[in-house]
């Protein structure tokens, strides 16, 4: 039986913030409203070949999902964030996508989550 969706752990999350249901709720909303912005930094960093930018961005990013159990987002965005550090920016259109698909499975989730009422 699935106990939750691949994208992120529940019971992680919900340790992560001492099983404090308002809180878990507000993180997951404040992470749905900001990824967005920092997916554009992102992006923005990769055209302007900004390293520092690319680092801080998917850094960010990163740590957003650590309280989710959120790997494959994760990931994606560590990958990211060892390119703007290593200022190198080879393969980093796909990593992006592979971010970009990452994050939306990952807001899509957790935006059911709250839906459905169980934060």
């Amino acid at each position: 039986m699935d106990d939750g969706p691949a994208s992120f752990d529940p019971a992680e999350a919900m340790r992560q913030v001492g099983d404090d249901t308002a809180l878990l709720r507000e993180v997951m909303e404040l992470f749905v409203l900001d990824t967005p912005k920092r997916e554009a930094d992102v992006r923005l960093a990769l055209e302007k070949r900004d390293a520092e930018l690319l680092e801080r961005a998917a850094h960010t990013i990163k740590g957003s999902c650590v309280i989710f159990g959120a790997g494959p987002t994760r990931d994606a965005a560590h990958r990211l964030e060892m390119m703007g550090r290593a200022k190198s920016f080879e393969g980093a259109a796909e990593s992006m996508a592979l971010l970009s698909r990452e994050a939306a499975r990952l807001t899509l989730d957790l935006r059911k989550f709250l839906d459905a009422g169980r934060a």
